[in-house]
């Protein structure tokens, strides 16, 4: 395994609580969701193509459309990033090549995503995989509610009083994040961008 191969792993393992070929993934709250992303947008999927093998494993290309810019991103904006592909398992046969855990997208869907800065290959990942990952949908007021694969159970994990208000947050704001279910779309963007805000301050405070 030569150096490269052996930064990928441990951008991945970053991730992950056990190794990679498990699908133990490390839980992660709103807070360390934002200081680990890079980006951070609404977006529809725009398409996806396969590229050659980086290191030994199979590549997508992923292209989005930003609907609405939360974090490094402007509404506009197209967005081309590329991610392992998932590993995939075949009864009675070798399994295809690939990590287990990694998402994938298809043409059409309009999600939330928290995704790491490229590595020096030009890969990424979203912050906690599937964490980093929300669906979009109405609720019966016909506001757009947002929900991961944990059913957001990781975003007030852990959070305590003193963090979300040194982060910007509010009781109510708190109090919400750390309930299970759809959260409105907005709370989690403000929330986003509240927590962005004061991690910026702080840094321009230490220089």
């Amino acid at each position: 395994m030569n150096l490269k191969q052996i930064a990928l792993f441990a951008m991945l393992a970053s991730c992950l609580s056990s190794p990679l070929w498990a699908t133990s993934v490390k839980t992660v709250n709103l807070l360390e969701m934002v200081e680990g992303a890079d980006r951070v947008f609404r977006g529809r999927c725009l398409g996806v193509t396969t590229t050659e093998n980086v290191l030994g494993f199979p590549v997508a290309e992923y292209t989005f459309q930003v609907v609405e810019g939360i974090k490094g991103t402007k509404a506009g904006q197209t967005v081309v990033f590329r991610q392992v592909k998932p590993a995939e398992r075949r009864v009675g046969r070798p399994g295809l090549p690939g990590i287990v855990g990694m998402p994938k997208y298809q043409k059409g869907q309009d999600l939330v995503l928290f995704l790491h800065a490229d590595s020096e290959v030009g890969l990424t990942s979203p912050v906690g995989l599937a964490q980093g990952i929300f669906r979009l949908a109405e609720n019966e007021k016909g506001e757009l509610e947002v929900l991961n694969s944990l059913a957001n159970r990781n975003l007030g994990l852990n959070l305590s009083r003193a963090q979300a208000l040194d982060s910007g947050l509010s009781d109510q704001e708190t109090e919400r994040l750390k309930q299970p279910g759809p959260v409105p779309l907005r709370l989690l963007a403000g929330a986003v961008e509240k927590i962005e805000r004061k991690r910026v301050e702080r840094q321009k405070e230490i220089q």
